[in-house]
């Protein structure tokens, strides 16, 4: 959650902010990089570390989706890309999280990158952290 604050604070700091909450982080950052012409390729596993972490969350680790409608298997967010069939249940390693650290370590870096470089506008609009709509729900991934 905290890395989707830094990718709305970085647009929002470029003027290359979306015009709706984004709460996926791949999605957000897919979109700024997008909108700043930049490259990058790091929302296929933005989005495995996601189901992942799903898994872990609201499902006691079971996988219980695949990365495609009707598929047999999901990816993992860590390691070598790994993927793993329906059913499995995760277990997270410590070499695990040290891989997923050096991953949002980089991440974080680049997103810092993004916001620090040079723009044409002096200064960007006013954050939008903490301004939900009123009533608004996070949304829950389903396993």
């Amino acid at each position: 959650m905290f890395l989707n604050h830094l990718v709305v604070e970085a647009g929002h700091r470029r003027g290359a902010a979306s015009p709706r909450v984004e709460r996926n982080t791949a999605n957000a950052l897919a979109r700024l990089r997008w909108r700043l012409g930049e490259a990058g390729n790091d929302t296929s596993r933005l989005r495995a570390l996601g189901r992942s972490r799903a898994c872990l969350f609201y499902c006691d680790g079971v996988v219980r989706r695949a990365d495609l409608r009707g598929g047999a298997a999901m990816t993992l967010g860590w390691g070598s890309a790994a993927t793993v069939p329906l059913g499995t249940v995760l277990s997270v390693d410590a070499r695990a999280i040290a891989d997923i650290c050096a991953f949002y370590d980089r991440v974080g870096d680049d997103v810092i990158r993004l916001a620090l470089a040079p723009t044409q506008h002096a200064e960007g609009p006013p954050s939008r952290i903490g301004t939900a709509a009123p009533g608004a729900r996070p949304r829950v991934a389903a396993c």
